[in-house]
């Protein structure tokens, strides 16, 4: 069963997908593996907004997340979008990330691997 084929609305305005939703049928779903395989592809989404509210998605359930590493990433990949509402949401979502894991968790280490490309 594929979360986004039953639960993704079909999305023209950002007045039609909010966090809310996206971790609302998160959290409900029993396969967390494939729930975040799904919220994962919101992240590369057309539709800005789906990839806004993806990335805050990824920032209020990081503690949730089978592969925080992968979240991470999309995070980091997010604040280079075209779209300067996404790159702005990926930054709120890493600080928050931040302040939600324990200090072994934190994101700030894949960051610092990019910075050192």
């Amino acid at each position: 069963m594929n979360f986004i084929e039953n639960n993704k609305p079909d999305i023209n305005t950002k007045d039609e997908v909010n966090t809310r939703d996206i971790l609302k049928h998160f959290s409900s779903v029993a396969d967390k593996q494939q729930a975040w395989n799904d919220l994962h592809k919101l992240t590369t989404d057309e539709n800005p907004y789906v990839r806004l509210q993806a990335a805050y998605a990824i920032g209020y359930a990081c503690s949730q997340l089978p592969d925080k590493q992968q979240a991470c990433d999309d995070l980091h990949r997010l604040t280079t979008d075209e779209n300067s509402e996404v790159r702005t949401g990926a930054y709120y979502a890493l600080g928050y990330t931040y302040s939600k894991l324990p200090d072994e968790q934190k994101p700030w280490a894949c960051l610092q691997d990019r910075a050192d490309e």
